[in-house]
């Protein structure tokens, strides 16, 4: 892209700028700054719905007892059961069985600990209710 067609549209960045790389009239890359771009304003837009629409899904998975907790405090932290597993200690197969209310409600303090620490969250956000 060339510099003069760097986009300085409204977008996520709010009036902020950031850093892009164009070509100037030599043809050499160069940081230029641009204030946004209305496609990337909007591509942020669906990502931003669908992560919520995950979330909510979540929700009203563990309001009808078909999740635990557990699936709802994943949700919002963005994890999947691999990456919770990566950062809790768990084994893969074992934090989805935790998914389970049955098997969730089995935990002990020291996993529940664990998992909390995992999901920045203290003991008693992921022990207690979910959001009504």
């Amino acid at each position: 892209m060339r510099i003069e067609d760097i986009p300085q549209e409204p977008s996520i960045l709010d009036g902020r700028l950031r850093a892009c790389y164009a070509r100037n009239a030599a043809g050499r890359y160069e940081v230029v700054t641009s204030r946004g771009w209305e496609v990337e304003r909007v591509a942020n837009q669906l990502a931003v719905a669908d992560v919520n629409a995950h979330i909510e899904q979540a929700l009203a998975d563990v309001r009808s007892g078909k999740a635990s907790a557990l699936a709802y405090h994943m949700a919002r932290a963005h994890m999947d059961a691999r990456l919770l597993a990566a950062h809790s200690g768990f084994w893969v197969w074992r934090v989805k069985r935790h998914l389970q209310p049955k098997h969730f409600q089995r935990l002990t303090q020291k996993e529940l600990q664990r998992y909390a620490g995992a999901l920045g969250i203290d003991l008693a956000t992921l022990s207690g209710k979910v959001p009504a």
